[in-house]
């Protein structure tokens, strides 16, 4: 019995300074990069005709993704964008309140508000086509559906450490996070830690229930299902570290469904942040 008691005192503990730290991180963050939160970003070329746009997924805000953005734009004289749906959330309550009132959105029914509010994004941006769609992260989900939705309205698609591209439960989902996590705040790239918190803690802060319902849907979600019957215009890039959506399982899943993975050697989850130029010409080869 008194083990028990020393244990629950000890989770409880634990459980608070979780708490306090995403809390801290959540207030540094709004005085901070709120700005980027609630925002998008675009990269005009003066003459350029071919546009770039990114789906963002929710462990990448907008300020993470910028110097991606740029070397795309700059060296290659592209017009790019950066949807980041975060800048939806507000809507997304809107309706949650409005139509399903007690009852949470499922993570499908969220991804699916998503796909509309850039293909709107679009419009607002008098972009007809884009040439290069890059699908990021959980970006890769919404950005499927709005893919597949509205093909005549994106060329190629280009997917990086796309979520549903691997089959995983909810519990090695939260270990394999934890284990990114513990690695940059133990690590030498602080920086990196610091942005992840932030965003997290934002998000959660934000609309836990919603982010719980997307997650949930993120691990029954199949990609190459998603997109099979536009697979001919899909380029698959994956990291050899992703600790989030393992390589192996990605690969796996992929050899299942017809498709080809390419492999970004050395690289985690966080590829199109932290090695921005090699992924950026990486991307540009494969056009």
């Amino acid at each position: 019995m008194k083990k028990i008691i020393i244990r629950i005192i000890a989770y409880g503990f634990l459980g608070f300074c979780v708490f306090f730290l995403l809390l801290s991180f959540y207030i540094f963050a709004y005085s901070e990069n709120s700005k980027y939160f609630h925002s998008n970003y675009k990269n005009i070329c003066e003459n350029s005709k071919e546009n770039i746009l990114i789906a963002a997924g929710f462990p990448s805000a907008v300020w993470g993704l910028e110097n991606f953005a740029n070397i795309l734009a700059n060296n290659n004289k592209h017009n790019v964008y950066i949807f980041n749906s975060n800048s939806y959330y507000c809507h997304m309550r809107y309706c949650q309140r409005e139509y399903y009132e007690d009852k949470l959105m499922t993570g499908l029914e969220i991804e699916s508000l998503k796909a509309l509010a850039l293909i709107a994004y679009m419009d607002a941006n008098g972009i007809k086509k884009v040439d290069s769609f890059i699908l990021y992260s959980e970006g890769a989900m919404y950005g499927a559906i709005a893919a597949t939705m509205f093909p005549e309205r994106f060329g190629r698609i280009v997917v990086i450490d796309g979520a549903g591209t691997t089959k995983i439960n909810l519990r090695q989902y939260n270990r394999n996070f934890l284990k990114v996590l513990l690695k940059y705040v133990f690590g030498s790239n602080r920086e990196m830690a610091r942005v992840c918190m932030q965003e997290y803690a934002l998000i959660l802060f934000n609309d836990f229930g919603l982010v719980n319902g997307i997650i949930a849907e993120l691990l029954n979600y199949n990609l190459y299902f998603q997109l099979y019957d536009i697979k001919d215009k899909v380029v698959i890039f994956h990291g050899e570290k992703d600790a989030l959506y393992p390589f192996s399982k990605a690969q796996k899943r992929a050899k299942e469904h017809g498709y080809k993975i390419k492999k970004i050697e050395g690289a985690g989850h966080f590829s199109p942040i932290l090695k921005s130029l090699e992924i950026a010409n990486m991307v540009l080869a494969s056009q």
